[in-house]
């Protein structure tokens, strides 16, 4: 999870090539833009939940949510999307799940002008964080799972130089899109865990850097 995507190249004279996308559903960081090519976007992140279930329940579900699969006698809910995990009557209180959270990749940065030689050398976004871990979850039990967007990959409108800082992502004029990838979170009954964000790929602006 949270490996970034491939940069975009600048290959004389100048024609360049776009940076790949961030994967959803891992985190990863998009590719920034090769000379005329706006950066990519981030991939968003992923919360998935696992827990243990008894031989004789095999390929059953003790709770509701996410996408549900089965694996070496384990409960998985895999969450692509916002959503809510809920306990059902069958439950063992309280069970120990262990989670994986990741945050979404940050956008890829634009290198501008279009001329060279200054039009090469934008950044990739970063990668989501991730937390990994356990929790013991008592029953009944109904909390929030929430899976963070990937950051929107550089244009022309958007500022040039430096990458943007966590608290203050760039936006482009007039609208609320950010570069940084948004947080995952899991609203475990004990405690709420977060994964945060890539920061967005650095710009390029002519001259020189």
């Amino acid at each position: 999870y949270a490996g970034g995507a491939d940069g975009g190249g600048a290959t004389p004279p100048g024609a360049g090539w776009a940076g790949q996308k961030g994967v959803d559903g891992t985190g990863s960081g998009g590719g920034g833009g090769g000379r005329r090519y706006d950066g990519t976007s981030g991939g968003s992140g992923i919360v998935v939940v696992r827990y243990q279930i008894q031989s004789a329940d095999t390929n059953t579900a003790k709770a509701t949510g996410g996408s549900i699969s089965f694996a070496n006698g384990k409960t998985i809910h895999t969450f692509l999307n916002p959503g809510t995990f809920t306990t059902s009557p069958t439950w063992s209180s309280p069970t120990t799940v262990t989670y994986l959270v990741v945050g979404g990749g940050g956008g890829g940065g634009k290198a501008t002008p279009n001329n060279s030689p200054w039009s090469v050398g934008a950044g990739g976004g970063g990668g989501g964080g991730i937390r990994y871990g356990t929790s013991a979850i008592p029953g009944p039990s109904t909390f929030a799972v929430t899976v963070g967007n990937g950051g929107a990959g550089a244009i022309n409108n958007f500022p040039a130089n430096n990458s943007p800082s966590p608290t203050t992502p760039w936006q482009t004029p007039g609208t609320n899109v950010t570069m940084n990838g948004g947080t995952s979170s899991v609203a475990f009954p004990a405690a709420t865990v977060h994964a945060g964000g890539g920061g967005g790929g650095a710009n390029r602006h002519s001259p020189p850097y």
